[in-house]
């Protein structure tokens, strides 16, 4: 097997077809039993997959406001995503998991960052493969005015998403609901972005 493959890993994404199993006769200190998966691979669009690094730490000795603070310092500092979940910790108490998402390169000073704003013992780590649609942030021209549009590009056609900051922004000055004001910019922007 070592002669015919270039590299050993997880299996790869693929629609699996066959499993075969089987024994070997030679004792070993090991089950001497091999696997083998066939499959077709999965088709995904070059450019889409990337590796990240999650992070993980539970939290019960800091407050809400601190830990929104401590989320908002790690986005500050390249994260690509910081999310909190609540959880019940041993004894029954409340506690937190603070996780982010980050590039491998920037892992090690992410995890000294997070060490840092939350005087946690230890993280878990562990990578991970992702996939995303190419996006852009463009600026558009709305009858509120202009509004900067998240716009990924899925096979079966494009997307704009309104940022929240600007829906906020525009429902406070003209006093309407969040919703109203969203759904308005999502319907002008498929009209301003029809091909």
């Amino acid at each position: 097997l070592a002669a015919t493959v270039d590299a050993f890993g997880p299996p790869p994404d693929m629609t699996l077809r066959a499993i075969g199993r089987g024994a070997g006769s030679r004792e070993t200190q090991r089950p001497n039993v091999t696997t083998l998966l066939l499959g077709d691979a999965a088709e995904l669009r070059e450019g889409l997959a990337d590796d990240v690094v999650e992070m993980a730490t539970n939290l019960d000795h800091i407050t809400p406001e601190h830990l929104a603070t401590a989320s908002e310092r790690l986005l500050a500092a390249g994260a690509l995503d910081v999310w909190n979940e609540p959880i019940v910790m041993k004894k029954g108490r409340p506690g937190w998991v603070l996780r982010l998402l980050s590039t491998p390169g920037e892992a090690p000073r992410l995890a000294e960052e997070m060490l840092r704003q939350t005087g946690t013992l230890g993280i878990r780590m562990r990578t991970c493969e992702r996939i995303t649609l190419p996006r852009e942030v463009v600026t558009l021209e709305t009858t509120f005015g202009p509004v900067r549009f998240k716009v990924a590009h899925a096979p079966d056609g494009q997307t704009a998403r309104p940022e929240a900051d600007d829906i906020g922004r525009i429902a406070v000055a003209r006093n309407l609901p969040f919703d109203e004001v969203a759904s308005t910019l999502v319907r002008e922007a498929g009209e301003l972005l029809e091909p």
